[in-house]
C-alpha cells in the first residue's frame, strides 16, 4: 500500500493546532446534514463598504514575517508580526524539511540576510565611473582601487562563500547574456546578492532598458551559472524579466518580479527553480507576467506565461508569496519534482488555466493558500502517473471568485480536506467545484470537511457524466464529503470579505457560523485557520 511521507501525515494531523480565531471559541463538530447547516449561515460576500478595486502597491517585505514568536492572535487588531503557522515545526532543534526560516525561526534562524554572521561585504554600483575592488562602500578613484565594483557581472564573478554583495540602485542589463551567479556557498557561509538600499532596489533586466521592445537582445535577467551552485540567496531585487536558479539550498526572497521571459518554448515565467534540492522561494511579489513585447508571437509554442515555474526539484517550497495578474498559471510545477509544497501564498487573477498547477510529480502539497479570481481551477494536480509510493495533499485553501475549484490526480491517494469555495462560477463541463478522479491503485482518497458554493458542480472525471448538481447527489454517489457543507455563494462568513478579486484590503479569517468548527478536528476551515500570514505582505488574513 502506498504511504504518505511522515511529514505529510503529521501535517494532516497537526493542522488542527491553529492560530487564534477572533470572535468565537466554538469547538463543536458540524453534522453530516450539510444542506441544512449551511443554509443557516447564508451568503458570505456581502462586505460592508466598497473598497476601490486597485492592485496593492509595492511593499517592503522584511523576509522574516512570522518570526516574532511573541505576537498573538490572528488578525491585524493585534499589531506586530503574525505568529508562524503551527503544525510545521517539530521542536527537535534541527532545521529540516518542511521547516524554513519563515515557519520555524527558532530552529532555522532568521531569514534576514543582515543577521548572517561573519559575512564579508562587497559592493557594486553601476553609476560609479571607475571599477573598484568592491571592498569599500564608495566609488573608487581609479581602476582596481578601493571602492565599489562598477560592473555587476564582475562583482558576481568575485563572490566566494561568505560574501554578501550589496547592489546599489540603478538599471542593470548585460548585453548578450543574463547576469550569472556562480559559487558553492555553505550553510554557515552562503553567497548573498541583496539590495544595498532596501527602499531603492536595483532593477535587473531581461531587455535592454533603452530598447525594451528589442526582442533580438532579450534573455533571462539573472540566473545560476552553468556549473553547480549551492547556498545562494537572492534578496530584495527587482527583476524585469526572468530570475532562475538551480542547485542545492537556493533561496529567493523579497524579490519583486514582473513581465517574465523565456526562449519561446512554452515556459515563460518570472521566477524559476529547476534541478533544485531544498530550495525556497518566499516573500516575493510577482505581477503582470505577460509577453507584452510579443517576444514569442508567431512561434511554435504559445508563451503559456506563469508567475512561478518549477522543473525537476526535490523538496522545493514556495511560501508567503503574492502572485498577481499572470496569463496562464500562477505557479506551474511543470514536471518531475518530488515533495514540492505551495503554501501560504496569495494568488490574485493568476492564471487563465489554473492558479496552482502541479504536473508529472509526486508528493504534491498545496495548503494554506488564498486564490482570488482564478480564470481556471484554484488548484490543479494534473492526472498523470508519478509512480508508486506517493501521496498528495490539498488542505485548508480558500478559493474566492474562481471559475473552478479543484482538480486532482487519481494516480496517487489524495487528502482533500478543509478547503473553502466562495463565489465559484456556474458549473459546466470543466468549471466545477471539484473533479475527484477515482484512485487508480485502490488506495482511497480522503475528501471531506470542505465548504462549497452551490453554484457549481461535482464530478469524478471532467467531460464524463454524470455530473452531480448538488452536494447531496455527490455524497450519495461517492464516499466523499460526508461532513462537507454547501450554501449559495459559499457557507463561510469572514471577518472582512473582499468585494471582488481586486479588493486590496480583506480578511478571510472565519468570523462565525458553521465553518468555524467544520474542520476534521472541529477547527475552522480555510487558509486563515492554519496561518495568520498569507502572501508576501501577510495581507490575506488581515495583517
Amino acid at each position: 500500500m502506498q504511504q504518505q511521507h511522515a511529514w505529510l501525515a503529521a501535517f494532516a494531523g497537526l493542522v488542527a493546532c491553529t492560530v487564534g480565531t477572533p470572535g468565537s471559541d466554538e469547538t463543536g463538530s458540524v453534522g453530516t446534514d450539510g444542506g441544512d447547516t449551511a443554509a443557516e449561515t447564508g451568503g458570505t460576500l456581502d462586505a460592508t463598504g466598497g473598497a476601490d478595486a486597485t492592485t496593492p502597491g509595492t511593499s517592503d517585505p522584511d523576509g522574516d514575517a512570522g518570526s516574532d514568536g511573541d505576537s498573538e492572535g490572528g488578525s491585524s487588531e493585534t499589531g506586530g508580526n503574525p505568529p508562524p503557522p503551527e503544525g510545521i515545526c517539530n521542536g527537535d532543534g534541527e532545521c529540516s524539511f518542511p521547516e524554513t526560516c519563515s515557519t520555524c525561526p527558532d530552529e532555522c534562524g532568521s531569514c534576514d540576510v543582515a543577521e548572517l554572521p561573519d559575512q564579508r561585504a562587497k559592493y557594486v554600483d553601476g553609476s560609479c565611473a571607475q571599477p573598484g575592488d568592491g571592498l569599500v562602500d564608495s566609488c573608487a578613484d581609479g581602476p582596481g582601487q578601493p571602492g565599489r565594483f562598477s560592473d555587476l557581472q564582475v562583482a558576481l564573478d568575485s563572490l566566494e562563500p561568505g560574501d554578501t554583495l550589496f547592489v546599489y540602485p540603478g538599471d542593470y542589463y548585460r548585453e548578450g547574456d543574463g547576469f550569472r551567479i556562480s559559487g558553492l556557498g555553505t550553510e554557515s557561509a552562503p553567497i548573498v546578492i541583496t539590495a544595498a538600499i532596501a527602499d531603492e532596489p536595483p532593477v535587473i533586466h531581461s531587455w535592454d532598458p533603452a530598447a525594451p521592445e528589442d526582442n533580438s537582445r532579450s534573455h533571462f535577467a539573472m540566473g545560476g551559472a552553468e556549473e553547480d551552485i549551492s547556498w545562494i540567496i537572492v534578496d530584495g531585487l527587482v527583476i524585469d524579466g526572468l530570475l532562475g536558479l538551480h542547485g542545492d539550498h537556493a533561496r529567493i526572497q523579497n524579490v519583486e518580479c514582473r513581465h517574465g521571459w523565456e526562449e519561446c518554448d512554452g515556459n515563460w515565467s518570472c521566477i524559476r527553480l529547476e534541478w533544485c534540492v531544498d530550495c525556497v522561494a518566499h516573500h516575493n511579489w510577482v505581477h503582470d507576467v505577460f509577453d507584452t513585447t510579443q517576444h514569442c508571437a508567431g512561434g511554435e509554442y504559445e508563451p503559456r506565461e506563469a508567475g512561478f515555474k518549477e522543473f525537476d526539484g526535490v523538496r522545493t517550497i514556495w511560501e508567503f508569496n503574492t502572485v498577481e495578474n499572470t496569463q496562464r498559471w500562477g505557479y506551474d510545477l511543470h514536471r518531475s519534482s518530488t515533495d514540492s509544497i505551495a503554501r501560504y501564498n496569495l494568488f490574485r487573477n493568476a492564471g487563465s488555466s489554473a492558479s496552482i498547477r502541479m504536473n508529472r510529480t509526486g508528493n504534491m502539497s498545496a495548503y494554506g493558500n488564498v486564490v482570488m479570481g482564478s480564470g481556471g481551477a484554484c488548484v490543479d494536480f494534473v492526472a498523470e502517473d508519478p509512480g508508486d509510493g506517493f501521496a498528495n495533499l490539498i488542505d485548508h485553501n480558500t478559493c474566492v471568485f474562481g471559475t473552478a475549484g479543484l482538480y486532482f490526480n487519481g494516480f496517487a491517494p489524495a487528502t482533500v480536506t478543509n478547503n473553502v469555495f466562495v463565489s465559484i462560477g456556474p458549473g459546466n463541463a470543466d468549471s466545477v467545484s471539484i473533479a475527484a478522479h477515482p484512485p487508480e491503485d485502490g488506495v482511497p482518497h480522503v475528501v471531506d470537511h470542505n465548504a462549497y458554493d452551490d453554484n457549481s458542480l461535482w464530478v469524478t472525471q471532467l467531460y464524463e457524466a454524470p455530473y452531480a448538481e448538488t452536494l447531496a447527489e455527490w455524497q450519495a454517489s461517492t464516499d466523499y464529503d460526508d461532513h462537507s457543507i454547501v450554501a449559495p455563494g459559499g457557507p463561510c462568513t469572514f471577518v472582512d470579505p473582499p468585494t471582488d478579486a481586486n479588493d486590496p484590503e480583506f480578511d478571510l479569517t472565519i468570523a462565525d457560523g458553521a465553518c468555524l468548527a467544520l474542520g476534521d478536528e472541529g477547527q475552522p476551515v480555510g487558509a486563515c485557520a492554519v496561518t495568520a500570514c498569507v502572501g508576501h505582505d501577510c495581507s490575506g488574513c488581515g495583517f
